[in-house]
């Protein structure tokens, strides 16, 4: 019978440093380190800047795993949120119709009623 072992790390009580690597290990990391904690609001826009770093061409993926995988465990972030730190990290110009823009035409609309 063969056996395996499986080594388990607690991504939870590394220090960010500790979670080094090429931009998509750290983009893939720090979403499951920070994607049960309060610390996600803080943390959202390194990890965005994680994402675009990965490459423009898969900012909608990234999003949509951040929608998905994160916001659906931690409600700690709204689609607000998210689409005031993508407006403000990510490219300005979006395709319409995507979601990114959809997005960021919410998050523009929320700031002219909040006053910015």
């Amino acid at each position: 019978m063969v056996q395996f072992e499986f080594p388990i790390l607690d991504l939870a009580s590394q220090d960010d440093e500790q979670l080094t690597g090429d931009r998509v290990l750290q983009a893939t990391m720090w979403p499951l380190k920070y994607g049960r904690s309060d610390q996600l609001r803080d943390k959202l826009r390194t990890i965005l800047e994680f994402f675009l770093g990965c490459g423009a061409y898969e900012l909608q993926t990234w999003q949509k795993t951040i929608e998905r995988c994160v916001m659906e465990v931690n409600k700690s972030v709204t689609l607000a949120d998210l689409a005031y730190e993508i407006e403000n990290v990510w490219p300005k110009t979006f395709e319409p119709g995507t979601i990114a823009y959809k997005l960021s035409e919410e998050a523009r609309e929320k700031g002219h009623r909040d006053g910015y």
